[in-house]
């Protein structure tokens, strides 16, 4: 740079910033806070001409950051720095990875801690759960897997996790590693906080989840990946740590993009996308977080109306397509299509038998069950734990239901269905209403105070369950409302709401019950409800002497109420008669009746304000 280039007379030098890997986003920030230069996510270079001083070049990954102060009195050229990463997973370059850890998990993942187990048809598929402290010194000597248990969908245990685990008691880790038939399965953890989570299984693939425990196993942070099993067979002539390895890379490109879908930063988005297309559409979880991350940043652009950011249609398709064909049974992929409408032409949007592994793809799917509920069948484990969903992960988790849960649960990753017998839950009234009732009653509440017309998918939307779901809750309250068993103490309230349009409309658009008695009910309880709150000629006496008394200060002595209307609130007292009208308001709004200053001032006696107040009442 020659030195004849200034700005604002100061010699300007050239600040040259690596980025150590793609997709990190880099910043330049100068001594008072302001951007002066920004790395897009496709560069891995950026080069400025600056004033001297002191600058800070800050490096962001899915939302940890990093930071490093530069005195810029020269030209320079400096690296950014990676932010540290905290991650269950064991991978190369994260705090939280040892290698105590680390190489007892790359050892397990292909050398079984438990026999072959065909649950469903031919062995073609594998497992590694591994659980882990965070360090050595976090281990207090916990049973990791207690509590928790490897199930079907259909309900049968395949492992409690005892004879078939291999554990380290001095480090503080536990692994179970398995081959098993391919097909979806449900880990069971009835531990520090109960849930259930789904586990894919696919031919070829061996599912791989790590989880942290510290005194309990932190779901919320969950790592899940696949590894093809040719990858596994030449594990044991190379190093966990290798990060130019393909199954490695894999890990490091998944741990990123779970935590950018966590803090809702998708500039890893393409990188990831690049990797599952670059991989010849081959790790199906990498390429499920990619296209998620893509479209959902192309969703809040398109609301936030930033026409720079241009979706690519036939990358879109190409990505889906690919998906869709690796698992063609997939609720995720029907939740991308769902996603991509806007730019792809919907299809394969076959009826969803499973649960998405992403708790994004099951808000997209319960969303989209409001307008066609034919999308959601009845019975199906989406339908059954839509009320029992966790929002603390990216996973779709929930808490605990009877397995099995439906009449047609998919056994299958990929096509194919068991038959399961099940009974109606909504025929069956717990003692105490679920949250979903109470939300149904306070949604209906809602939409009758608005001014607005009336919609039946917003107000299911609302909710956040499946149709299927809200239609039992409402069977339910008006099984309630007949044994009059309402969820909450304002009885009358919701017998009003239940047997109103807003309830019938919605009853009629979900195929609920709809009692029709309910109307003459609200007429009787209503009624009853209006004598119970009018007060005897007696107590409204009683309530006015108190009250006029107050209105006569410490000062006046003995006074009585007739007292005071004749000589503490003068005829000729504006001022005074609008304030013992305004205390009066006060101490008969129960009543929702009211006497006016100049009512007040017509009045000789307590007696003819009682009259006045009485035949108020009785209007």
């Amino acid at each position: 740079m020659s030195s004849s280039e200034y700005h604002d007379g100061r010699p300007l030098h050239r600040l040259v910033v690596d980025a150590p890997e793609p997709g990190l986003g880099v910043l330049v920030v100068d001594a008072e806070g302001g951007i002066v230069g920004r790395c897009a996510d496709d560069q891995s270079r950026l080069e400025l001409d600056l004033p001297r001083g002191l600058y800070t070049v800050r490096s962001t990954r899915s939302g940890s950051f990093a930071e490093t102060v530069v005195r810029l009195d020269d030209a320079k050229t400096v690296k950014a720095r990676m932010p540290a990463v905290f991650s269950a997973a064991t991978i190369p370059g994260a705090e939280t990875t040892h290698e105590y850890y680390t190489y007892p998990a790359w050892e397990v993942s292909h050398k079984q801690t438990a026999p072959d187990q065909a649950w469903n048809g031919a062995i073609e598929a594998g497992l590694l759960l591994f659980a882990r402290a965070p360090n050595r010194d976090a281990y207090a000597g916990e049973d990791q897997f207690v509590g928790l248990s490897l199930r079907t969908p259909d309900g049968r245990t395949l492992s409690n996790f005892d004879a078939d685990v291999k554990r380290d008691n001095d480090v503080g880790w536990s692994a179970y590693s398995s081959r098993l038939s391919h097909g979806l399965l449900i880990l069971e953890d009835r531990g520090g906080r109960p849930r259930q989570v789904p586990v894919p299984l696919m031919r070829g693939w061996q599912t791989q989840l790590f989880v942290m425990h510290r005194r309990r196993l932190l779901w919320e942070d969950m790592r899940l990946t696949m590894v093809a099993e040719h990858e596994l067979a030449s594990r044991r002539h190379r190093s966990p740590f290798d990060g130019n390895a393909e199954d490695v890379r894999a890990a490091l490109d998944m741990d990123a993009g779970l935590l950018a879908l966590q803090n809702d930063t998708p500039s890893v988005a393409r990188q990831l996308v690049d990797s599952f297309l670059n991989s010849k559409f081959q790790n199906p979880i990498l390429g499920l977080l990619g296209a998620y991350l893509m479209l959902l940043h192309y969703c809040r652009e398109r609301q936030e109306n930033n026409l720079q950011v241009k979706p690519d249609p036939s990358l879109i398709r190409t990505v889906l397509d690919n998906l869709h064909a690796l698992m063609p049974a997939s609720a995720d992929v029907v939740a991308l299509r769902l996603l991509a409408k806007d730019w792809v032409e919907p299809s394969n949007l076959d009826p969803i038998e499973r649960v998405p592994l992403f708790r994004c793809g099951a808000e997209v799917l319960l969303r989209a069950a409001v307008t066609d509920p034919a999308l959601l069948p009845e019975g199906s484990l989406l339908d059954a734990v839509s009320d029992n969903l966790y929002g603390d992960t990216v996973w779709t988790t929930w808490e605990p239901i009877a397995l099995p849960v439906g009449t047609r649960i998919a056994a299958h990753f990929e096509p194919g269905a068991t038959e399961i017998v099940t009974t109606d839950a909504s025929t069956a009234m717990a003692a105490e209403p679920s949250w979903v009732e109470l939300a149904v009653v306070d949604a209906i509440a809602a939409a009758e105070r608005s001014d607005e017309d009336f919609a039946v998918d917003d107000l299911v939307r609302r909710i956040g369950v499946s149709p299927h779901t809200v239609r039992a809750a409402m069977n339910t309250l008006m099984a309630r409302a007949a044994a009059q068993q309402l969820p909450t103490q304002a009885e009358w309230r919701d017998l009003r709401l239940l047997g109103g349009d807003v309830t019938r409309e919605l009853a009629r658009k979900l195929g609920a019950q709809f009692d029709q008695s309910l109307r003459s009910r609200i007429a009787i309880s209503g009624l009853a409800k209006e004598q119970a709150q009018k007060p005897s000629k007696q107590q409204v006496y009683f309530r006015l002497k108190k009250t006029l008394s107050e209105l006569a200060g410490p000062d006046t002595g003995k006074i009585s109420a007739d007292t005071v209307l004749t000589e503490i609130i003068k005829p000729d007292d504006k001022s005074g008669r609008l304030f013992a009208s305004r205390r009066l308001s006060r101490h008969f709004r129960d009543f929702n009746v009211t006497l006016s200053a100049e009512e007040l001032g017509s009045a000789e006696t307590v007696r003819d304000v009682a009259k006045m107040m009485a035949r108020k009442l009785s209007e």
